[in-house]
């Protein structure tokens, strides 16, 4: 009787028996005539080739088959790591105005990588885009989430100007625009001296004169979309200095108004009506407190005629004159 010695099968890893979870190693089993590859002591069903590729943990065995012979090989433990879940919470909405930022955060990991570049945990992102990020954990596994698409709305670009003036004595006005970019449908609310101007809603506003004068803002509102707004800078309306003295209505029923450009503080101007002869009719002090202040008349008691406006100042020196006529 003859009696053949068989060397004990043995089994080696092509590779790492450690790795991330969708990888795999091949294990190879030393030469012989079949092959039947268990995990944990159980057959792999379907598993009767020399290799066998394995993409799970566990402790792998192969058995081979010489002749009449049978040997186990030794045991080669695999570990699949798991890879991390890669999610992306936002802190607050992902379509907002221009100016305006959200808070992109990755879930927990030992390490991470934006699609931006960025290497935190958290981002914070004021530009439209999709942001994606790739997390490693601590096997050295990774995963890659979904994008989150970023919107941002632009806000609409808005500026004041005024035509014909933008200094005004009495008689002129002016009409404010509000220029806006790009073209489009919006709402406008106005402001004088930071204060809303009531029912100015439009793109203009008409009519501005010596009692309107102020510095002006426009906030513009887009009107489809996301309603984001955006400020103008201020535009002044002021007044225009002028030795000019003004006298209106004219002709009048007997009572007008007369303004001259008067400055500094705690003025007094005293305003004398002669009539066609020369007669003094009327005399009225009049303290100034902005530069065209109103001095009201009334010399309806006088009746009919062209009558000459003097105006003095405090030291009673001859500032200015004119006429009217009453009818």
């Amino acid at each position: 009787m003859t009696i053949t010695q068989v060397a004990a099968a043995t089994a080696v890893a092509g590779g790492s028996v450690s790795f991330c979870q969708g990888g795999t190693v091949v294990l190879t089993a030393s030469a012989g005539s079949s092959y039947v590859w268990k995990k944990a002591g159980v057959v792999i069903v379907g598993a009767t080739s020399q290799t066998f590729t394995a993409n799970s943990s566990g402790s792998y065995t192969a058995e081979v088959t010489t002749g009449t012979c049978v040997s186990s090989s030794n045991p080669i433990v695999v570990t699949v790591n798991a890879n991390p879940v890669a999610s992306i919470s936002a802190n607050d909405a992902v379509i907002f105005c221009q100016g305006g930022n959200v808070v992109l955060t990755a879930s927990a990991g030992s390490s991470w990588l934006w699609s931006n570049g960025a290497i935190t945990q958290s981002i914070t992102v004021a530009a439209t885009g999709n942001y994606s990020v790739t997390i490693i954990n601590s096997s050295g596994c990774s995963s890659a989430s979904a994008a989150t698409s970023v919107t941002v709305s632009p806000k609409p670009t808005v500026s004041i100007s005024a035509a014909p003036y933008t200094n005004l004595f009495p008689g002129l006005t002016t009409t404010l625009t509000a220029n806006v970019t790009p073209p489009g449908t919006y709402n406008f609310t106005w402001y004088k001296n930071g204060i809303l101007v009531p029912g100015a809603t439009t793109a203009t506003l008409t009519g501005i004169d010596l009692d309107d004068l102020g510095s002006y803002t426009v906030m513009t509102t887009n009107t489809t979309g996301l309603l984001c707004s955006n400020t103008s800078a201020a535009l002044v309306i002021g007044d225009s200095a002028t030795s000019k003295l003004f006298i209106y209505p004219s002709p009048n029923g007997g009572q007008f108004k007369v303004r001259y450009y008067t400055t500094g503080a705690n003025a007094q101007n005293t305003l004398v009506i002669f009539d066609s002869k020369g007669g003094r009719i009327y005399s009225g002090n009049y303290l100034i407190g902005s530069p065209y202040q109103i001095m009201d008349v009334d010399i309806r008691q006088h009746g009919r005629g062209i009558y000459r406006v003097v105006l003095f100042s405090r030291a009673g020196k001859k500032i200015a004159d004119g006429s009217v006529v009453v009818q």
